[in-house]
Formats: structure tokens, C-alpha cells, sequence
């Protein structure tokens, strides 16, 4: 990367990238979630090096403010349409938005994350202005090991697959499987692909660090995240009322989250009669739990086969916890905690409840996953894994 960039385009999800922007100018930290956020890393990339930063979100909330040489917008989609040819027509027609907005902001390094299938658009930025690009994934291009069938799918994998291969200067990945997709996508391992990590602050995570006592009355296990269900929530249900039925009664289970399949989560909970096994809280505030993860022996990512999951930042926060995972190999957190990791099979109650049987049951097995967590944090607290120094490497490369 050539050091005349002075103008940064960022583009991202639907984060609050405003409330965030205003916590990270006092130099605090985003009360919102656990780890640092990525808009902020990259506004202290922008601020160390003297650079100009144009961020955008499509965050629901329309807002705009300017800060210096920093200006922030929500742009909410304008039709935020979830399934179907629906969802395509509403991807691109966002993408095209953002593009027109491009061209007038002329950035010299364009920052985009792949929260839309349609970044590909941008080809069209590099070859007006030689605007330089990096692709931050987030996401991976497809669910491990499930290759999209789907014709639309396909026809945008070939799209990206030009995207990446030639357009794009350097790809940052959030685990080793979006590096992998990235190189079988392209059939390329000469792409300058490099991978980062989510960053953490450890002092928030040391209240909970006591390890859990596996003699305890109750094994308890956490599930943080969207109540959908790809993400394998309605599946909790099923393996409660299978441990049940096998006279495992000590298991108790805890979800926290709010999603639009909420309301039916809670139905089912009921009409399955497993309201003493399974609280259900809603949204739970970062702080909030941290208090859980005290009393927590486990947490669980259940993520289904349908999932493009990039990494499941929730495990890594159970994990700084000294909470091992039960998860499957569709969350590719798995392979970065490994020594913490309970691998069951994806989509596979009677599997999931095998391992839990087994954490329930062997005190010695349990407690070797627990101090596994100790290896497996530390890439989550380096900063040279972080945003910040990794773009900034870029940048004097």
C-alpha cells in the first residue's frame, strides 16, 4: 500500500458507529458489548496516521456528525427486505448507494466489511480513481463445510471470486476459515490475505476468571446470542428434554438474547414443560453477563449447518471467562479455542447431548477443558492481532 492515502472510506454492518465514536474519543470503552469495536480501531488507525476517515453504517437510526477530519453517518437501507429475491434487490440497491456516495468522497483506501454479498460493486471505485481496497471478513462466504447449491449463490461467489482475486489489495480474516474460503474461492494462494483478531480488555473479564467448581449442585450452560434459528437456539430445547429423559436432571440452561424468534422460543419452552431447566432473560447487558458467566460451568454456540459463521465472538468471551464451548465445526471459533472447545456434531442433538453427558459426568475431562482456556485467550489481548497495528502494517508496506 502506497503512502499517499490521505481520504479513508470505511463501510460496515448495521453497528452504531456513532455512539461508539463518541465513547472512543474519551478513550473509553463501548458499554455495549465486551471487545473493542472495530470502528474505533480503525479511527485510531486513521488518527495515528494523519488520515481522513469517512465511515459509514447502515445502522436503522439515520444520523450524521463530523469530528475533525472524521465524519460518521447511519445510512439505513431503504428497503431492508430479509428473505428471498427480496433480500438480493435490497443488497444491491444499498450497494449502489453506497457506491454513488464513493465516488464523490474519491477515497484513496476504501475499508469494507462483507456484510454485503454485493462489495463486488466496488471494482467500479478502483478503476475510476485507483482507489486502493481492503476487505475485512467478518463472515465467511459460505457456512463451513456447506458450499452454497443455490444458482443466485453461486453467480455471486464467481462475482467476489473476481472481487478478491483482483481488486482487492489485501484481505483481512477473522479465523483461519475465512482465509481458507478466500484461497479456494480464488484458486490464488498468492493473495495477500492476513488474519486479525477481535480485541478484548482483559480487566473486565478478571471478576470471572474464578474457575468454575464442578462438584456443584447444578452444571449450568450459557447460550449469548440472536434468538434465530440458524443459530441452533430451538436446538437447546430438544437436548434439555433429551438429557431429561436419560435421568441427567442436574443440567441447568441459561439464554440470553433477543431475536425475532424470540417470542416462539419462549412458547415452545413451555408447551415442552421445561421452564424449571431453562431461563430465558432477553437481552442481557454486557455486565449482566458477566454476573451469569460467574455461576456458569459452560457456555454453548450451536450454530446450524445454514450459518455463514466468521468466528462466534461469543466463545471467545466464554472462554476469557474460563468457560469452556460446546460448539461444532461450522463455528470456526472452534478451531482458534480448540483446547477449550467440546466438539459435537453439527447439527446432531443426540451428539451435543453426548458431550454434555460427558461433561457432566467426568470431573477430570471437564476440568482439562476448563484450564484449556488459559492457552486460548492470549490472541484475544495482543494487539499486534488487532486492527489498528495490522492495518497500520498495511500501510507502511
Amino acid at each position: 500500500m502506497t503512502s499517499c492515502v490521505k481520504k479513508v472510506l470505511y463501510i460496515t454492518g448495521p453497528g452504531n458507529i456513532i455512539a461508539a465514536h463518541n465513547y472512543w474519543r474519551k478513550g473509553e470503552e463501548f458499554p455495549e458489548q465486551f471487545s473493542k469495536t472495530f470502528s474505533g480501531q480503525i479511527e485510531s488507525f486513521c488518527k495515528i496516521n494523519n488520515l481522513q476517515l469517512y465511515a459509514i453504517s447502515h445502522n436503522n437510526e439515520a444520523n450524521i456528525i463530523r469530528d475533525g477530519d472524521f465524519k460518521l453517518q447511519h445510512l439505513p437501507k431503504r428497503f431492508n427486505m430479509r428473505t428471498g429475491i427480496g433480500f438480493h434487490i435490497s443488497e444491491l440497491l444499498h450497494a449502489v448507494r453506497l457506491l454513488v456516495k464513493s465516488i464523490k468522497h474519491k477515497p484513496h483506501l476504501l475499508i469494507v466489511d462483507n456484510f454485503n454479498s454485493y462489495q463486488f460493486i466496488f471494482y467500479i471505485l478502483n478503476k475510476l480513481f485507483n482507489t486502493q481496497i481492503i476487505s475485512i471478513l467478518h463472515c465467511t462466504l459460505w457456512p463451513k463445510g456447506n458450499k452454497p447449491r443455490k444458482k443466485i449463490h453461486k453467480i455471486l461467489l464467481k462475482f467476489n471470486s473476481l472481487f478478491y482475486k483482483n481488486i482487492v489489495d489485501t484481505t483481512l480474516a477473522v479465523s483461519p476459515e475465512c482465509e481458507r474460503q478466500v484461497y479456494e474461492l480464488t484458486k490464488n494462494r498468492n493473495l495477500l490475505v492476513r488474519q486479525i483478531r477481535a480485541q478484548y480488555n482483559i480487566k473486565y473479564f478478571i471478576a470471572s476468571n474464578c474457575k468454575p467448581k464442578h462438584d456443584d449442585v447444578f452444571f449450568n450452560i450459557i447460550f449469548v446470542g440472536r434468538i434465530v434459528k440458524h443459530k441452533g437456539v430451538f436446538d437447546i430445547l430438544l437436548m434439555a428434554k433429551s438429557l431429561l429423559s436419560k435421568k441427567i436432571d442436574k443440567v441447568k440452561w441459561h439464554i440470553c438474547g433477543d431475536g425475532p424468534d424470540f417470542q416462539e422460543l419462549s412458547i415452545r419452552i413451555k408447551s415442552y414443560g421445561l421452564e424449571d431447566v431453562i431461563t430465558l432473560y432477553g437481552w442481557t447487558s454486557p455486565s449482566k453477563q458477566l454476573d451469569l458467566y460467574q455461576k456458569m460451568h459452560a457456555s454453548i454456540v450451536p450454530t446450524k449447518s445454514s450459518f455463514a459463521e466468521g468466528l462466534a465472538m461469543v466463545a471467545v468471551e466464554s472462554v476469557l471467562c474460563h468457560r469452556p464451548v460446546i460448539t461444532n465445526k461450522v463455528v470456526p471459533a472452534a478451531e482458534v479455542l480448540e483446547e477449550a472447545v467440546i466438539l459435537a456434531k453439527t447439527d446432531d442433538i443426540d451428539s451435543y447431548v453426548e458431550k454434555i453427558t460427558s461433561l457432566v459426568l467426568d470431573k477430570e475431562y471437564y476440568m482439562k477443558k476448563v484450564f484449556g482456556c488459559e492457552n486460548s485467550a492470549e490472541q484475544f489481548i495482543d494487539k499486534k492481532f488487532g486492527l489498528t497495528e495490522v492495518l497500520s502494517d498495511c500501510l507502511e508496506q
